[in-house]
């Protein structure tokens, strides 16, 4: 009876040794988990600061491509514009010539009127008839 209370003994030392070790091993694992736990909050903080600056980017980018598609329309006008300036202006060009040609005829007949005067009043002045 002394050997099976020594085995006895042996086998409760052994199993409070293995217990022992078990509840070390379940602590260090509770605190890995815990641990474990505290990263994927942190994890998922900065997902979430990162999602809003996407998000941020986003509507910026959206805000750029609004801006930038009224500039084109802008320049679209600006051009259409120029060229009816450039237009008008051909127009101004061809109508000064016109007036230059015009301002030359009469001139041209002012003359002729201005010399058939003189011719006139030279004749009257010397009394031809």
């Amino acid at each position: 009876m002394a050997d099976d209370l020594e085995d006895s003994g042996q086998w409760r030392h052994s199993v409070e040794t293995r217990l022992g070790s078990l509840e070390a091993r379940v602590e260090q694992e509770a605190g890995l988990r815990a641990a474990m736990d505290r990263d994927m909050g942190d994890l998922k903080a900065g997902f979430r600061v990162q999602l809003k600056l996407i998000e941020a980017i986003s509507r910026t980018q959206s805000e750029h491509t609004a801006q930038l598609r009224e500039l084109r329309q802008d320049v679209q006008g600006l051009r259409e514009g120029q060229q009816g300036l450039r237009q008008d202006v051909q127009s101004l060009r061809e109508g000064q010539q016109s007036l230059r040609e015009d301002m030359q005829d009469l001139r041209e007949k002012v003359l002729v009127g201005v010399e058939l005067i003189n011719h006139k009043l030279d004749r009257l002045v010397t009394g031809e008839t």
